[in-house]
């Protein structure tokens, strides 16, 4: 490869390439502008079919759009009348489903409350008996000493429970 090599100079280029190049770019270049009006064209004449289209739209609707008007009004109230109705009864739903939880709750503490009081008479019962059983043993043993109001000085036991108070 001759080409490849410094000192076989540039690559050779046939006579009249370089111009036949400069010609075609040049026509190419010239062209875009007749492409861009084409393409303005075409706009503009899709812009004001839709411009047409919007006019005649808007024609149909001033014709119609009383009558629209008032359908859209209606349909839009009618559909805010039902929401609201389903949120109400949503409401109601809810609430009853509250009140019967509330319901079985203030149930469920009344038998509880009822079941601690049962329970409290019953072992208030059991104390009552205990203690009459203890009193008649006692009058039965024979007559008790009189109990001073004065802890007895001796006796370890009341040291004890005295440095126990302190």
């Amino acid at each position: 490869m001759v080409a490849d090599t410094p000192e076989a100079g540039p690559p050779h280029v046939p006579d009249g390439w370089l111009e036949a190049l400069r010609a075609d770019v040049a026509d190419a270049i010239a062209q875009i502008p007749e492409a861009i009006d084409g393409f303005r064209t075409t706009v503009d004449r899709e812009i004001e079919a839709m411009r047409s289209a919007n006019r005649e739209e808007a024609k149909r609707l001033r014709a119609s759009g009383g009558e629209e008007l008032v359908r859209t009004r209606v349909a839009t109230t009618e559909e805010l009348a039902r929401i609201r109705a389903s949120i109400e009864a949503g409401v109601d739903r809810l609430c009853r489903v509250v009140d019967g939880e509330l319901d079985k709750m203030w149930s469920a503490n009344d038998r509880e409350l009822e079941r601690i009081r049962s329970i409290g008479t019953d072992r208030l019962v059991e104390v009552h008996d205990l203690l009459t059983e203890q009193l008649g043993r006692l009058r039965a043993s024979g007559p008790l000493e009189p109990v001073s109001a004065e802890p007895p000085v001796s006796g370890r036991r009341w040291r004890r429970s005295r440095a126990a108070q302190d």
